[in-house]
């Protein structure tokens, strides 16, 4: 049974992101109740998308920080618990799990890199599915 959501959400060119991801995916790994849910939007998209979701939810983060991550009770609903941006989280992770980022800064900027081609594609696939 899966008692939490994880949800991470991030610029597609973002080396902070990356590494977010990265983290969430070790411990989603390891923890069998440790579930994550990610957020992957272009550069133009992110500030008005984090200005939006802090307006619904009451929160306060900067919209050109990214990742934005907060946790959610599964089958609760609701806005869920702000976490932050990486350091947050890591800070999280390490104080609940034990457990720290494992990737260095060029793995992050490749990885970010990998993720802004991934996103590119997914967009042109999507807009040749259009009628």
């Amino acid at each position: 049974i899966k008692m939490a959501k994880f949800v991470i959400s991030g610029r597609a060119d973002c080396p902070l992101y990356a590494r977010a991801e990265m983290l969430a995916d070790t411990l989603s790994a390891q923890l069998p109740h440790f579930d994550v849910h990610k957020v992957v939007l272009s550069q133009e998209e992110w500030s008005s998308w984090v200005e939006e979701k802090c307006h619904d939810t009451g929160w306060t983060h900067p919209p050109s920080i990214s990742p934005l991550i907060w946790r959610e009770l599964i089958d609760r609903g609701g806005k869920g618990a702000y976490i932050g941006s990486l350091s947050e989280f890591e800070e999280y992770t390490q104080h609940y799990y034990g457990i720290s980022p494992s990737t260095t800064v060029v793995m992050d900027a490749k990885i970010s890199a990998e993720n802004l081609d991934a996103f590119h594609s997914l967009q042109l696939e999507k807009s040749r599915n259009i009628p």
